[in-house]
């Protein structure tokens, strides 16, 4: 999958990007839920699971905060791993 970029902050260069990628750099996981996306699988796979509905393996994830961004821009216009903490 793709996504449609216009003036981005972190890829000026690019209009199309890996929907992967955008959300790599543009996005964070909230705190809460699984630590891994092993340990929400085995959760999803216990009987607990009839009961509470399972766990995502996927995390839910917000926007990177606009004071935040500028970490992620680096000077090739590649991005960089930001390293933003949970919310």
């Amino acid at each position: 999958d793709t996504c449609t970029v216009v003036n981005d902050a972190i890829f000026k260069r690019s209009s199309t990007l890996e929907t992967n990628r955008y959300c790599f750099y543009h996005c964070q996981p909230v705190a809460g839920g699984s630590h891994t996306p092993l340990s929400a699988a085995l959760a999803s796979q216990s009987t607990a699971a009839l009961q509470n509905g399972g766990s995502l393996v996927d995390a839910e994830c917000v926007s990177v905060r606009p004071a935040m961004m500028h970490k992620a821009i680096s000077g090739d216009m590649n991005g960089r791993d930001s390293g933003v903490p949970l919310e």
